[in-house]
């Protein structure tokens, strides 16, 4: 989940969720999915149907003219196929290229519906460990009893809002 994390970094934080706050983002890598394709096998065909996209962990991939088998367009590490259906666009649902592996390739899919999920939360809950050490840090709790700390995380109920969020 931390390399799907950190290649989803790049192209689908960039291109998709800029600006959203971390809990945002975070949420979105909880949904990837890993997917193997061994070389030159499809990852999809045009005329298929699927809203899913894909960022490109580990490999390399190439989309190719349904036609003429022409390289269209080439992905690596951190790259985005297929993301025309996140954030509402393009309904009709079906691929218009071939998308095969150039090479041995690790996927992260990631449904609309996840994606369109976590852009529509304006809160998220933090965990008891993020809670305790925010309280441990905190000079009021300086010297007090670490298990003291953390049964008060336990019962605090602490929530993050994204900036500019009505709450």
């Amino acid at each position: 989940a931390a390399a799907a994390a950190a290649a989803a970094g790049g192209g689908l934080r960039a291109r998709w969720c800029a600006g959203w706050p971390a809990f945002r983002f975070l949420d979105v890598c909880r949904h990837l999915r890993l997917e193997k394709h061994a070389p030159l096998g499809c990852v999809y065909e045009p005329g298929s149907t699927g809203k899913s996209a894909y960022v490109v962990l580990r490999g390399a991939a190439r989309a190719l003219d349904a036609r003429t088998g022409k390289v269209l367009r080439s992905f690596g590490p951190g790259d985005v196929i297929g993301d025309e259906h996140l954030g509402g666009g393009a309904k009709r649902g079906t691929r218009a290229e071939r998308v095969v592996a150039a090479s041995a390739l690790d996927l992260a899919r990631l449904e609309p519906a996840d994606y369109a999920r976590a852009a529509g939360r304006s809160e998220a809950a933090l965990g008891i460990d993020v809670v305790y050490e925010r309280l441990r840090a905190h000079r009021l709790f300086e010297g007090c009893e670490l298990f003291r700390v953390y049964r008060i995380a336990a019962a605090a109920e602490v929530r993050e809002f994204a900036k500019g969020d009505t709450l």
